[in-house]
């Protein structure tokens, strides 16, 4: 162990193998996390959702002068390009205003080590949350049908007529 003598030189030469073998550790850990959020995202995706939805991790702000900038950051199920999957994002901009507004958004195992730390124990109200949206999104399918048969019987029928038409010119329109 380093004394008050030791010049930095030593202590760092004494510090750098218990680092190493903190960051292995902590690498180790972290990939057993990183599998276990695969599998509850995988499993979500199989339900083919199509529903995003966010739950918030933590917010703050910070006041400099008369500017208050806001932030928060939010574990979700969503969309980034083309694939869907668990997300981490953090979204900061000035106190009344969207248009200063700027957002990271992450797959949850590219996110910041410890904002995927923190947003672990919000897994449960996400699926809560998910469910919720999942119910009202049937609702309002199950409305659109609603509106739509009608308007496919009227759409039918009125190219019903044009149908017998082009019977009659040898199917010339």
């Amino acid at each position: 162990m380093s004394s008050q003598h030791d010049s930095p030189l030593e202590s760092v030469h004494e510090l750098l193998p218990s680092l190493a073998a903190t960051a292995a550790n902590l690498n180790e850990a972290s990939e057993k996390l990183s599998k276990l959020i695969e599998r509850i995202d995988h499993t979500l995706q199989r339900l083919n959702l199509g529903v995003s939805a966010w739950v918030t991790v933590q917010r703050g702000e910070e006041v400099d002068g008369n500017v208050v900038l806001i932030w928060f950051e939010q574990l979700g199920y969503g969309r980034i390009g083309r694939k869907w999957g668990l997300t981490l994002r953090r979204v900061e901009g000035l106190e009344g205003t969207l248009e200063s507004t700027e957002e990271e958004k992450w797959f949850f195992n590219d996110a910041p080590r410890s904002l995927r730390i923190l947003a672990v124990p919000k897994i449960p109200e996400l699926i809560q949350k998910l469910n919720r949206e999942a119910r009202e999104m049937v609702e309002q399918v199950s409305a659109s049908i609603s509106s739509a048969a009608p308007l496919v019987q009227a759409v039918e029928l009125s190219a019903s007529p044009q149908r017998s038409v082009k019977k009659k010119l040898g199917g010339r329109s």
